[in-house]
């Protein structure tokens, strides 16, 4: 759970038009309760897991904007990332360091900070 404050970015990204939004904002929304916070959410348009992570406009968003405001970025799971772990990891690798951005686990949300 978040320290009861802060700014917060949730990152929601699907694979195609039928699926819905609704396990990945619920998971992301239980890690929220009971915390004050500014919640502003990043929907990516449909696209394909095995999409460069790069190239996801509103994923680099959501960073820049944690950047910006000392925003947490969250996520229900990794899936939502990268479909390939290498991907995962090498984007973990070159985007938190040039940002300087903590990377904090969580059960079923991925917090980055």
């Amino acid at each position: 759970m978040i320290k009861n404050y802060g700014n917060v970015a949730m990152y929601v990204r699907f694979s195609d038009v039928k699926q819905r939004d609704y396990r990945q904002t619920s998971e992301c929304y239980k890690y929220l309760e009971g915390s004050k916070y500014n919640l502003k959410i990043f929907k990516e348009k449909p696209m394909s897991g095995a999409t460069d992570p790069y190239k996801r406009p509103e994923l680099m968003s959501a960073i820049e904007w944690c950047k910006e405001n000392d925003g947490t970025l969250i996520m229900a799971d990794l899936e939502r990332l990268c479909r390939r772990m290498w991907q995962t990891l090498r984007f973990f690798d070159e985007v938190l360091t040039k940002y300087n951005i903590n990377l904090s686990p969580s059960d079923k949300v991925l917090v980055i900070k």
